[in-house]
């Protein structure tokens, strides 16, 4: 009998089926031996080496019939150029249109033109070349944006109202852009970019329809140039501030416009920042400090063209003034000069409502005390006669003061009767007699208002204010007739500002407290109201306990925003810290930033 009959019945579909599962396609194989030393592994479709199964006959005849049947069951279309178009869920190439690969990896791109023109923009890259524009382009673009080139090698603009100090240059000059085409260049002058931002050596290009500034020229002056997908910044390499900012458009070009409203440090406002930390000193005494080397820690401040400072104006506008007279004195507290100012409006802290100067007229040191009281003059000379004798192994010769009753007291007259000190004192409503102290305090007070009408800091701090404007003139009110600063013909040695801050800035000052917890700040943030006359650190008010405390370990944020409301009622002083003090203080050392 034949086995045959013993076997189930298999339906010739089920069988054909199953012999396409079994069938070899190694034959096919041939077809594809320029690929096989690129793929080694085995096809998922037909389970045979040597293929993948993008290449498998069995693959494209099953996967496509599927595919057929699914598009016609949704009666959806697509055209497409790919053979294996069950891959469609696959990622798709939007060159060839195909499955399986992305646009980096299609060979069809390399068939395609590289040139690629446009209507209305067109640069073409050309070697840079001296005296070349490296990079041309046509931009009918708004007059006041200055294009940032890294291929052009100097600055240029076609308008020449641009330019200010404009020279006019030889004939013959000539500058190449990058499709060979000449310009002539008729002169060079200073561009004003923005409000203390100028531009060098910028050459008036005839025929030139757009402003170009050279990065190669900008590195040359100091800065560097960063260039970022949104936009690029001119840095200054000594300060690290932003000079300029520039933004980039649709096009890919990175433009900058002039009169942007931008809050970045040019190399000019660190003349001001200056001016601002030294209390509003006056420029030509930055200047004369700086030119004679007199403290340490300062740059070389140069005068800015315009010196005009709105808090300067509000703080120490006065009428014409009356010709300084010389000091007479040849050595140390030959004569002392001293005047009380007040009563002030507002209290400080501690209740005072007068300040008194002391000023030797030979170094013109200044001494400051403050009083509740004006008959506390006497107690304040006192304090300053065992001071400053003590200090200097001198002593005093002559007091100079007006007619006031804080000065014309009976024990006034028989203290210096009795130390030997002669009394000089100015006529009756004529303070130009003893202008030497009246100048200081007024000084004093100008440079008083001006930091509390900058910072915004209450006016009941104008005692810790007055305190700061005396610190400064000490270490770089150059003397008349002298290179050397009232602090060094005094202590014979060269102050150092480096330590010096912008009064009032917010500050953050370490909380020492013992049983602080471990997720606590451990910060206060404050108010920074000048240094310490009793130790090497900066005075603050502490906004957390409501009183001023003098800390080293203080970072001080003089970009920060200054509150102009604070607590007065809870305002209070460190026990230990007395503004009636006239020791000078000393150097905190440098914070960290």
């Amino acid at each position: 009998m034949n086995k045959s009959y013993n076997q189930p019945q298999v339906r010739s579909s089920q069988f054909a089926s199953r012999m396409d599962d079994n069938r070899n396609y190694n034959h096919m194989a041939g077809k594809f031996d320029n690929r096989r030393s690129f793929f080694n592994g085995q096809c998922f479709s037909c389970h045979n080496f040597g293929h993948k199964a993008t290449q498998c006959v069995a693959y494209k005849t099953i996967m496509t019939r599927e595919a057929q049947k699914q598009r016609s069951m949704t009666g959806i279309t697509k055209r497409t150029y790919n053979n294996f178009s069950a891959l469609e869920n696959e990622i798709e190439c939007s060159i060839c249109n195909n499955f399986g690969h992305e646009d980096s990896e299609c060979r069809s791109r390399f068939r395609q033109t590289k040139e690629q023109t446009s209507s209305t923009r067109t640069w073409r890259i050309k070697e840079p070349r001296p005296e070349r524009c490296g990079i041309a382009f046509y931009v009918e673009g708004q007059e006041n944006q200055w294009y940032i080139d890294s291929g052009c090698s100097k600055h240029m603009t076609g308008d020449k109202e641009k330019l200010e100090s404009y020279t006019a240059l030889e004939k013959g000059k000539k500058v190449s852009f990058g499709n060979d085409t000449p310009a002539s260049i008729k002169g060079k002058g200073i561009a004003q970019l923005k409000e203390k931002v100028k531009a060098g050596n910028v050459l008036y290009v005839d025929g030139l329809k757009h402003n170009l500034l050279s990065v190669s020229q900008m590195c040359d002056q100091g800065t560097e140039v960063i260039f970022r997908s949104n936009g690029c910044g001119v840095h200054d390499l000594d300060t690290g501030e932003t000079v300029i900012k520039g933004r980039r458009t649709p096009n890919n070009l990175y433009i900058f416009e002039e009169g942007q409203k931008q809050c970045y440090l040019s190399k000019d406002d660190e003349h001001w920042l200056w001016h601002r930390r030294l209390g509003h000193l006056s420029f030509s005494q930055i200047r004369k400090a700086c030119k004679y080397q007199a403290v340490r820690g300062l740059p070389d401040i140069k005068i800015p063209d315009n010196t005009i400072c709105k808090s300067c104006q509000f703080g120490k506008q006065t009428r014409t003034n009356f010709p300084e007279k010389e000091g007479s004195a040849s050595r140390p507290l030959e004569i002392v000069h001293t005047d009380v100012c007040g009563p002030f409006r507002t209290r400080t802290p501690r209740g005072e409502e007068y300040l008194i100067l002391f000023i030797d007229d030979f170094s013109r040191m200044v001494w400051l005390g403050l009083m509740k009281y004006k008959d506390e003059a006497f107690e304040k000379f006192k304090s300053f006669k065992a001071l400053v004798e003590n200090e200097s192994d001198h002593k005093i010769k002559c007091l100079r003061s007006d007619r006031g009753g804080e000065f014309t007291s009976n024990e006034f007259f028989d203290f210096c009767e009795e130390h030997g000190i002669r009394r000089e004192f100015s006529t009756i409503r004529t303070p130009q007699q003893n202008g030497v102290v009246e100048r200081m305090n007024r000084t004093v007070q100008q440079m008083a208002r001006a930091m509390l009408d900058e910072s915004g800091t209450p006016t009941t701090f104008w005692g810790e204010a007055a305190y700061v404007a005396v610190v400064i003139l000490n270490k770089t009110n150059v003397r008349v007739n002298s290179t050397q600063t009232p602090r060094e013909l005094w202590y014979g040695e060269t102050p150092s500002v480096k330590h010096f801050k912008i009064f009032g800035s917010k500050c953050y000052i370490k909380n020492t407290d013992e049983q602080l917890g471990k997720l606590e700040p451990r910060a206060d943030e404050g108010i920074l109201l000048g240094y310490s006359s009793h130790s090497k650190a900066y005075k603050c008010y502490n906004k957390i306990l409501g009183r001023t405390v003098d800390s080293i370990d203080v970072v001080v944020d003089e970009k920060g925003y200054i509150p102009r409301q604070v607590n007065h009622e809870n305002i209070e002083e460190d026990e230990d810290y007395s503004p009636n003090q006239i020791d000078d203080e000393e150097e905190p050392q440098e914070a960290p930033e």
